[in-house]
């Protein structure tokens, strides 16, 4: 039985062994921490004051890791927060409704105020980009918000990637 008497997983005893490796570990890989001001090493991605740290220079994606909010004088408050990663500008929490789906993917992809905000029109406009790839990340948030739109959405980006050599599409149910 995987499980003793009382629910602890048998798989997962710590025994007197595996706290020795645990020990032997620390000890071979322990990093002084002023060494990571010494050498102006950013521990998670962020400065000391929480900020992000700038890994590279994009057009294609953000990474909002913090909040700045005046503080009643001159200066600035930072406040980190959970990350939040926008690829090409798409954030599947903006597509709420049809009309704010087709909104995002209007800015996106620059498209003309005449873009017909309907899935035909996505379709039109997704099989005549050029090389790209698109990722929708957090798919899974669209079923709840759009219902049975959400499918026929997605089914779109899927159609127009198999129909135009030139996209590579990849959904992700998940966030970043």
């Amino acid at each position: 039985m995987i499980w003793k008497e009382n629910r602890e997983n048998a798989y997962c005893e710590i025994t007197p062994a595996i706290l020795a490796l645990k020990e032997q570990w620390e000890k071979k890989n322990y990093i002084d921490p002023r060494l990571y001001k010494e050498y102006n090493v950013k521990r998670g991605l962020r400065d000391e004051d929480g900020r992000g740290v700038l890994t590279g220079l994009t057009r294609v994606a953000e990474i909002q890791s913090y909040n700045v909010t005046a503080d009643g004088t001159d200066s600035e408050k930072i406040t980190p927060a959970d990350g939040v990663l926008y690829y090409r500008g798409i954030d599947c929490r903006e597509l709420v409704s049809r009309t704010a789906a087709h909104d995002c993917f209007a800015r996106v992809f620059s498209l003309p105020a005449g873009y017909g905000r309907n899935l035909d029109a996505l379709y039109d406009v997704l099989t005549s980009l050029p090389p790209c790839r698109v990722t929708l990340a957090g798919t899974s948030c669209l079923y709840p918000l759009l219902g049975a739109y959400a499918e026929k959405l997605l089914s779109v980006f899927r159609d127009a990637a198999r129909d135009n050599e030139n996209i590579q599409f990849q959904e992700k149910s998940e966030f970043f």
